[in-house]
């Protein structure tokens, strides 16, 4: 087989000011096998330190890899998202496997990133009562400011969509 090649990836190689408290996805050019993916077969590590992160590792589809820290990721740290290929592993049983063959990674796969200080806010809820009308917008200005007139944005971080 051929190795399994990392196609793209949230953050990429090499990313800054990563969210802090978001899923990280890394999606393969070949499916894999389900059975294979697990928080042994992927690691996720504080570079300095060498600690390991406990995250929750699934397949989200059958070529993306979903890493999801248990609780947020440390401000304006190095990580490494790393796939262990059997140059390194102990056995094959902590390698990822390809689906097709259920060959295993030969050589490891490593995504570096740092993270930023900002958190990820997701305010999806669209449930409003009808005294919430002049919420419409959803934004929330911190009590020490106060706005007068109409209020115009003309950027996000991130971008919206």
């Amino acid at each position: 087989m051929a190795q399994p090649v990392i196609s793209v990836s949230s953050p990429s190689d090499g990313d800054t000011d990563v969210f802090i408290n978001i899923p990280l996805e890394v999606t393969f050019t070949a499916a894999l096998l389900a059975s294979s993916v697990s928080d042994t077969t992927v690691i996720l590590e504080e570079v300095g330190s060498g600690k390991v992160i406990k995250s929750d590792v699934s397949l989200s589809t059958s070529t993306k890899v979903r890493i999801s820290p248990i609780g947020a990721l440390a401000e304006n740290t190095l990580y490494k998202i790393k796939f262990p290929g059997t140059d390194i592993a102990i056995s094959s049983d902590y390698v990822i496997k390809d689906n097709a063959t259920s060959d295993a990674l030969t050589s490891t796969l490593t995504i570096q990133f740092r993270t930023g200080t900002r958190a990820y806010i997701d305010d999806t809820n669209i449930d409003k009562s009808a005294t919430d009308l002049s919420l419409e917008g959803d934004l929330n200005l911190p009590i020490h400011v106060k706005a007068l007139g109409d209020l115009a944005i003309s950027s996000t971080v991130p971008r919206n969509n």
